[in-house]
């Protein structure tokens, strides 16, 4: 389906303007989820976006986040006409937008996640000193993120049934679940890229995406069929990264970190790759997952890993039950041997990718507005 036929159906179904707020922060999933559908909002659609400041320190962070954006949302609420719907995505200030409680509009709320730094207990229990001491400080934010969904009267939207339930632990809210889909115009299989011996993974360099284990996992194969292990990341933390590297260096695995690579790089990456390695801890979705497998490519993963292991069974790759370095690394490389098999896979995800694009995100989110 083109672009122009997109258009053409939102537009018949949807008469009237839709609103839609974003403040998201540059990178991220939330980020993504945005920017791969924004190509498809009709004509009739007016985008808000939220206060911005730059670099912030932490006391100028939580006063502008509590009060320099409730003026700048006020004053977007003012001159929205309330009749027509308004869709609300995320906030890296507040997390959750003044907006979504000062408009009187029908409304809906694509929640990527709550503040997990509060609300997820392994994130609570392995944060830093510093973190903790940062937490305390943004405490009431946090407050007014809870105070702000619970109050509201918007139609919440959860990427995953993994995000609604943590929605419902976070807020007491109910939310209906919308997969959101990867940009199919950026990912896709490249015949004539060569495959290499790499293993890839995709996400910000930090301890949640939980790079570690593939290191450790890569080092029980043996130096003959050890892959190259490539991590693609939209920045990261400095500490970790240089973690990362001394302890390849020590177990002899060779890492390649890239990061801010373009979409197109990313897309190569993706298709030189034997497979893609995704160990994130309570990962809300994971949109990464999809476009590996739109190039083909299997998915390893732990089965409680987050939100992406609802689009992975058996077909798709293999999803191991618990964290064992030697287990994983053997299954790998009888996976990567058996030709067959990775052939049967290459053409499945394909075909299970193929149903979660940013197009189908847009059109099933549009369905949603049309019977606010």
């Amino acid at each position: 389906m083109s672009n122009a036929n997109i258009h053409h159906k939102v537009n018949r179904q949807i008469n009237d303007i839709v609103y839609v707020y974003e403040n998201l922060p540059p990178l991220g999933g939330g980020r993504r989820t945005f920017d791969a559908i924004r190509r498809y909002l009709p004509k009739n659609t007016i985008v808000f976006k939220g206060f911005h400041i730059k670099s912030p320190n932490i006391v100028s962070y939580v006063f502008s986040s509590i009060f320099r954006s409730y003026f700048f949302d006020k004053c977007i609420s003012n001159i929205i006409n309330s009749k027509y719907p308004l869709v609300v995505f995320q906030s890296w200030l507040t997390n959750t937008p003044y907006i979504l409680y000062l408009a009187s509009n029908p409304k809906i709320y694509i929640c990527h996640e709550p503040l997990r730094e509060y609300h997820d207990k392994y994130i609570r229990e392995h944060q830093s000193i510093k973190s903790k001491i940062v937490n305390i400080f943004r405490y009431p934010i946090y407050l007014l993120d809870k105070y702000l969904v619970r109050k509201s009267n918007a139609t919440l939207v959860a990427n995953s049934q993994f995000s609604k339930s943590f929605i419902k632990s976070a807020y007491d809210k109910d939310a209906i679940i919308i997969n959101p889909g990867y940009d199919s115009n950026k990912y896709y299989c490249l015949e004539t890229v060569k495959k290499k011996n790499q293993i890839i993974s995709v996400g910000s360099i930090t301890p949640l995406k939980n790079q570690e284990y593939i290191i450790e996992v890569v080092a029980r194969i043996n130096k003959p069929n050890r892959p190259i292990v490539v991590l693609v990341g939209n920045g990261g933390i400095q500490s970790y990264i240089k973690r990362l590297q001394k302890k390849a260096k020590l177990l002899e695995v060779n890492l390649k970190i890239r990061l801010n690579i373009s979409d197109r790089t990313l897309n190569r990456e993706y298709n030189k790759s034997k497979l893609m390695i995704y160990t994130p801890i309570n990962e809300p979705y994971g949109i990464v997952v999809l476009e590996a497998m739109a190039t083909g490519l299997p998915i390893i993963s732990h089965v409680n890993g987050g939100g992406f292991n609802e689009l992975l069974d058996a077909s798709t790759g293999i999803s191991f039950q618990h964290y064992n370095p030697n287990i994983w690394a053997t299954e790998i490389i009888k996976l990567i041997n058996d030709k067959k098999k990775v052939f049967k896979i290459h053409n499945h995800n394909i075909q299970i990718a193929s149903k979660h694009t940013d197009k189908q995100y847009a059109l099933k989110l549009y369905s949603l507005i049309k019977h606010l």
